[in-house]
């Protein structure tokens, strides 16, 4: 059923009930629950026709959602941060915690999680992944036994 539909059906009923019908009648005659045509009652009594109209199911507020401006004050201080680590020769720390303590520093309220800041910066494409290749490939020593009954018994330590 339409809204437009719908909002006729509410207003057919508020008639009836204006007519001096039954509250039970008027369900009845338009397939709906008594406590629907109480419902659509107490908001007529209440707004008039506009309260008729369907509201919207939308949440009130999203917790996700940053403050204005908190997706600009994210990327200007991870951008500061990397900055800082580029220009310096000792470790520089860029990420989600660091940007955080750096906005605590700017005096942003309220701060953000760091899951936000997480999200926004990947979003925005200022993550760095690691990449495999630069990972050093460690070799072990082993011993490469042909035969049953060569190997016994080895003890391997490093030589200092």
């Amino acid at each position: 059923m339409t809204e437009e539909a719908q909002y006729q059906q509410r207003k057919t009923a508020m008639h009836m009930l204006r007519s001096g019908i039954r509250v039970d009648a008027v369900a009845q005659q338009l397939g709906r629950s008594v406590s629907w045509v109480y419902k659509w009652q107490n908001r007529f009594k209440a707004a008039g026709w506009a309260g008729l109209h369907s509201r919207s199911r939308a949440p009130k507020h999203c917790p996700r959602r940053l403050a204005k401006g908190g997706r600009q004050n994210i990327c200007q201080a991870r951008s500061e941060l990397e900055a800082e680590a580029a220009e310096q020769e000792k470790l520089g720390y860029i990420g989600s915690r660091a940007v955080r303590a750096r906005l605590a520093g700017k005096g942003i309220q309220p701060l953000p999680s760091t899951a936000s800041i997480e999200r926004v910066v990947h979003a925005v494409g200022m993550t760095h992944p690691h990449s495999r290749s630069e990972e050093p490939v460690i070799t072990y020593p082993r011993l490469h036994p042909t035969t049953a009954g060569q190997l016994c018994q080895v003890d391997i330590a490093p030589i200092s």
